[in-house]
């Protein structure tokens, strides 16, 4: 079945497996098969809100992107340097005690998965750096979890690249809902 999400700026189609638990989406009409295709591009938060309410199972990723991590399909956890089976990735969908917005959401997993808001590591700006890795979406079978609870997967398919343009908005909102509310509590 072909799920399409619509949004004030365009219209994407996505393939929805209707044999697996929840329908989980499966890959882009846009043909993404090829290594090497370009990724369908979510380019506002709203996108990709309504992307992930329409569909269970979608998963945030950072790296350098679905060719390189295809290659081994491995992780390696910075802290311990332990090499692990499977992607370690983010879980998109709001948990159900969630008290805030799925927008809210969404922001604090891309600030978390993205690192927004923290210095750059290196001297390169961030535009530099958005060469090496970028946020991108997936699906897939989950195998297991890091050393830090993270899902690892397996057998994934790239769903679509997260455009700078909504790290940018998700850092705003995060600074003006999630910040706020943590200082009050302090």
């Amino acid at each position: 079945m072909i799920v399409i999400v619509e949004t004030g700026r365009t219209v994407e189609k996505f393939v929805r497996d209707e044999g697996s638990e929840g329908g989980a989406v499966t890959g882009a009409v846009s043909g993404r098969e090829p290594s090497g295709a370009p990724l369908v591009s979510i380019t506002t938060l709203a996108e990709l809100v309504a992307l992930t309410a329409s569909t269970h199972g979608i998963f945030l990723r950072y790296s350098a992107g679905p060719d390189r991590d295809a290659a081994d399909c491995r992780s390696v956890d910075r802290e311990s340097g332990i090499d692990m089976p499977g992607l370690v990735v983010t879980p998109l969908s709001p948990e159900p005690w969630w008290p805030g917005t799925a927008e809210g959401w969404i922001a604090r997993r891309l600030h978390r998965c993205c690192g927004l808001g923290e210095e750059p590591p290196d001297e390169r700006t961030r535009d530099e750096r958005q060469h090496d890795r970028f946020p991108w979406l997936l699906t897939g079978t989950v195998i297991g979890h890091s050393l830090d609870l993270e899902p690892l997967v397996a057998h994934f398919r790239p769903l679509a690249r997260i455009h700078h343009s909504v790290l940018e908005e998700a850092a705003r909102l995060y600074e003006q809902q999630i910040v706020p509310s943590t200082r009050a509590e302090q």
